[in-house]
């Protein structure tokens, strides 16, 4: 793999038609059996199966055997999904056994998810256990040929493009943050490299760097906040001390948080880090006890990060004076950053704010769920997990240059919409929100620090 390895850097993938000779020069890894590399390849993950169905040109269809992509899991889907073989995703998805609508719920938190091609509202398009679609394909699915392969290749280019972000990150990046054990503090190349998107594999190591901890929670800390909390429950919201009793209506909240994720239901394999993360945070801050919202938060955090560190990442995280006054509804700072929102839309895009003033939609009607959620509950959850590399970087100036983004995005839509029609695309953004459209549209409309607390000290 390591000669293999050394073509990642060249112009693609090489050619199939290379001859034997040429093979045997690039890629050592022809010499070997069948039986060994399929051995070898058992070993991978699915990121690095991807990177050697690249690299090793004999075994590229080796890479797609069967019996390397048993036992896929929900987590492995969402995190995966891009890059396991299609049919396979395919099989995956059938053998859960759910209708059309939970199928619609799935793609929307995993935007990339190869399988329902119809339009909206359309016929759901039946597939079977082989992972092929059956004939019964609707005109419109046929029609859309040219736009899946234009989405397959943003997607290669993409998948391209995380593998050497992720080779950045794991050689230049991590490795003297780690040794130093300090928070990454931000610049010029890391504010790039969080923009283009952290690979899903790296998170779990760069995101506890990106948040810190400046708390000093420890895993001690932890232990003794879980006890706590299982005497809080126990004893009843009177008794408790502040908020803490608020550790009652966590397993109610528990079912609505991304319904669409048996992981986090009752039963499912996070269900009780989920519980544990947000009964432990009531009682670190019971000033500030559990809030409607921040299941979301906690529940991202656990998709990249184990338990203990997806503590961590919530307390320092929600530390932020920002996401406090959003959390403890201190109406005063809420109004403050929905004037931010407000001048931000009239300098950046003054027809559109023209045309919202002009119906009454004010930003604190959407910007408040997309600030608690950090637009985990608004987007695709792999959209939403890139904008959130770049919030742990730069703070909430990020959410609200996010949601500037988000508004130019749709600002033709809006501005031809009524009342009715624009709260309803506001509140429930449309689920096939092109990833890099959006980002370009982020990024052309940057907000500079200095412009953001001259307009929140304003």
């Amino acid at each position: 793999f390591a000669r293999g390895g050394s073509m990642s850097t060249s112009s693609g993938p090489p050619s199939l038609s290379s001859s034997s000779t040429d093979e045997q020069k690039e890629d050592p890894s022809v010499k070997l059996s069948e039986v060994v590399m399929l051995r070898v390849f058992s070993f991978l993950n699915y990121g690095q199966l991807l990177f050697a169905r690249l690299v090793c040109t004999k075994w590229r269809r080796l890479g797609e055997h069967s019996a390397l992509y048993k036992g896929i899991t929900m987590q492995d889907f969402l995190q995966y999904s891009r890059i396991i073989p299609m049919h396979y995703v395919r099989d995956y998805v059938y053998h859960l056994g759910i209708n059309q609508e939970e199928l619609k719920a799935l793609r929307q938190c995993c935007r990339e998810m190869p399988i329902y091609n119809g339009e909206p509202g359309g016929p759901y398009i039946t597939l079977a256990p082989s992972g092929k679609q059956s004939e019964m394909r609707s005109p419109q699915a046929r029609e859309g040929d040219k736009e899946q392969a234009r989405r397959e290749k943003v997607k290669h280019d993409r998948e391209k493009k995380l593998m050497e972000l992720k080779k950045i990150w794991v050689e230049e990046i991590l490795p003297g943050a780690e040794k130093e054990k300090k928070k990454i503090v931000n610049s010029k190349r890391l504010h790039e490299l969080c923009i283009q998107g952290i690979p899903g594999p790296v998170r779990p190591r760069a995101w506890p760097l990106l948040i810190g901890n400046d708390l000093r929670i420890t895993p001690e800390l932890f232990s003794i906040l879980l006890t706590r909390a299982g005497r809080a429950k126990r004893q009843g919201e009177g008794q408790a001390l502040g908020r803490e009793g608020s550790v009652q209506l966590i397993h109610l909240d528990l079912p609505r948080t991304f319904p669409m994720l048996s992981i986090f239901q009752k039963g499912g394999p996070c269900h009780q880090n989920l519980a544990n993360v947000l009964e432990a945070y009531a009682c670190y801050r019971p000033d500030v006890g559990y809030v409607q919202g921040m299941s979301y938060v906690a529940a991202v955090l656990l998709l990249n990060l184990d338990e203990y560190e997806a503590f961590v990442g919530l307390s320092n995280l929600l530390n932020n004076p920002c996401y406090m006054g959003f959390f403890q509804m201190n109406m005063i700072e809420i109004n403050k950053y929905m004037r931010v929102m407000d001048l931000l839309i009239k300098d950046y895009l003054p027809k559109l704010h023209r045309h919202l003033t002009s119906l009454g939609v004010e930003p604190n009607i959407y910007m408040i769920d997309w600030v608690l959620t950090i637009f985990s509950k608004a987007l695709p959850l792999d959209t939403a997990t890139r904008i959130w590399d770049s919030v742990f970087l730069e703070g909430e100036l990020f959410i609200f240059q996010t949601a500037l983004g988000v508004l130019k995005m749709f600002s033709a839509r809006i501005e031809a919409s009524d009342f009715d029609e624009t709260m309803t695309l506001l509140t429930h953004l449309p689920p096939g929100v092109d990833e890099g459209e959006l980002f370009d549209a982020i990024m052309s409309v940057t907000v500079t620090p200095k412009v953001f607390q001259k307009l929140y000290s304003g």
